[in-house]
């Protein structure tokens, strides 16, 4: 009823319930229907790399197990045929092998930067069901692991249903949305299907049953405080899944019709033909999180290592987009557009390339919500940082004045450690919410949230850049907002999660005239004779036409 309604967690799903089919077949004969079994597993683990990690945590503890047992041939050929499909999936999808080490080590920073950055607010509710549900499940892999017999299949049986519940949770609970639903659903999975799932023997099954009755209520009242039509009207939405999946397979010159319309309507809103006229066939890329742009344009599109602006949130991750934008490999244009998720500062996000754009780049024209830039060609220098102004111990809560610095252009480093505490909560759940106050010269204070990765990787501080217009202004050097100061906050009941002081830095960036061409339109009203339109000009009077010795002046 559930399952069909949430995709990630159907593949989970099926992830697991492959993993302990192949843990019941480690003593028995080798069955064609292994090797495709372990060929779906490395489908999945191609697909998204949450997959990757839980079907290697399936199929280690399966072949740890079988060589345990001193079947060696049977634990070979789990690892060839999960390996081999893994890399016949990846070349596949016209990847090189060699790769293959870049890819895991930047999808754990990805990982592992998601858990500390993209945490949202947990609802009550489903959080106190959800925490009951995790203890019940615990206790109950706790009974299993030290009542069954077999102790050694115990102990991968738990490995697996363990990594597999944890995984969810933290999808789940990290982003604390409909993700929610996937952990409920999975957590169902040991629920439903006891006692076959574990091979269940020997004393308290009839405790175990029950507690896992009570922790299934828990799960529909759970999916029910995420998304309560989900519950209330199950049955119709699977019943609707398959009679529209049968319509549609039915009918498919109708199917293909809807499309066609449903894209029409897509390429309509992202068209954008004067863009399309300057770019022609060379490389774009698009800054920000609308991909969608480039892909419908039918752009050349050459994205940045990390191509969505908002997930470039360790210094890791956003080292690799600035050595692509200072590297030969760096497009011809960009689609240009600042916006940012979950109340952060949006100059924080992919900040390094954002102020490379100023130095590299130049605009060229508006259209739609987006800004043209091409490159200009310009060399930057990759050995020169931002020059160091001041470097200091700051105490969360402590105001720190930018005013003898901000008539340039700022660059802010603010290292923030967790505590132990701080570490085994974003082990376990995630940390708390991290915040930086930015007090303007007007005495205006705004707060952002500024994840502790963030803060290390660095940003662009001064000026204030939320929207696309303060970032042009800071492209000529005339910012619209200039920053007075600012300070960490934290709620006092999180303060423990964190050191007490921050390291920071602040270094003085080059200041641009890249965007002069967005007022030129403008000064050519004014400049109409000029060849060149100046780059900035002041004057007590309105700009006035004169002949002189013939020529218009």
């Amino acid at each position: 009823l559930f399952g069909v309604t949430y995709e990630d967690a159907l593949h989970m799903l099926m992830i697991a319930l492959a993993a302990f089919e192949l843990l019941r077949r480690v003593d028995r004969p080798w069955h064609w229907s292994t090797s495709l079994l372990l060929l779906m597993l490395a489908l999945q683990s191609v697909a998204k790399f949450t997959n990757l990690m839980l079907a290697l945590l399936a199929v280690a503890p399966v072949s740890g197990l079988a060589l345990w047992r001193h079947r060696r041939g049977t634990a070979l050929r789990l690892l060839a045929w999960y390996g081999g499909g893994f890399l016949l999936g990846w070349i596949l999808c016209g990847q090189n092998p060699l790769n293959l080490p870049a890819y895991f080590s930047n999808s754990w920073y990805v990982s592992q930067g998601y858990q500390e950055v993209m945490g949202i607010a947990t609802p009550a509710a489903p959080l106190w069901k959800a925490l009951v549900i995790l203890a019940v499940l615990g206790g109950y892999l706790g009974l299993n692991l030290f009542t069954q017999k077999d102790r050694s299949r115990s102990v991968a049986a738990t490995v697996i249903l363990g990594a597999f519940i944890h995984l969810n949770w933290k999808h789940g609970f990290v982003r604390s949305d409909g993700h929610m639903v996937g952990f409920f659903y999975c957590a169902l999975l040991p629920i439903t299907a006891f006692p076959v799932l574990l091979d269940e023997a020997g004393p308290f099954l009839r405790l175990k049953r029950w507690a896992l009755v009570a922790a299934g209520v828990l799960c529909v009242l759970g999916i029910r405080d995420t998304i309560p039509v989900l519950v209330d009207s199950a049955h119709v939405i699977l019943r609707n899944r398959i009679q529209g999946n049968f319509d549609r397979a039915w009918h498919l010159a109708g199917l293909r019709a809807d499309y066609d319309m449903l894209l029409a309507r897509e390429l309509d809103l992202y068209g954008l033909p004067r863009t399309r006229l300057v770019v022609g066939h060379r490389s774009l890329d698009v800054f920000g999180h609308d991909q969608a742009s480039a892909i419908y344009n039918k752009f050349n599109y050459r994205p940045r290592p990390v191509f969505q602006s908002y997930s470039a949130y360790t210094p890791e991750l956003a080292k690799l987009n600035a050595d692509f934008y200072l590297s030969d490999r760096a497009p011809e244009f960009v689609l240009l557009r600042i916006s940012s998720i979950d109340g952060r500062l949006p100059a924080m996000d992919d900040s390094a390339v954002l102020y490379l754009f100023t130095q590299r780049y130049k605009f060229i024209l508006n259209e739609k919500f987006f800004q043209l830039w091409q490159k200009t060609g310009a060399p930057v220098d990759p050995a020169e940082p931002p020059r160091l102004l001041e470097r200091r111990t700051l105490l969360v809560g402590q105001p720190w004045s930018l005013a003898a610095h901000n008539q340039h252009p700022l660059w802010a480093q603010i290292d923030l450690r967790p505590s132990l505490l701080g570490r085994l909560r974003t082990f376990f759940y995630k940390p708390p919410v991290l915040q930086l106050a930015i007090q303007d010269v007007h005495n205006l204070t705004r707060t952002y949230r500024m994840p502790a990765p963030i803060g290390r990787a660095g940003f662009i501080i001064n000026p204030i850049i939320e929207d696309l217009t303060a970032f042009t202004y800071f492209s000529i050097n005339k910012p619209e907002r200039s920053t007075k100061q600012i300070s960490l906050v934290l709620a006092p009941e999180d303060r423990k999660y964190f050191a007490d002081t921050a390291q920071v830095e602040l270094s003085r960036l080059n200041t641009s005239t890249a965007a002069q061409e967005f007022f030129n339109p403008m000064n050519r009203e004014h400049f109409f004779m000029f060849d060149v339109v100046p780059v900035s000009f002041e004057s007590a009077n309105l700009p006035t036409n004169e002949k002189i010795e013939g020529v218009d002046v």
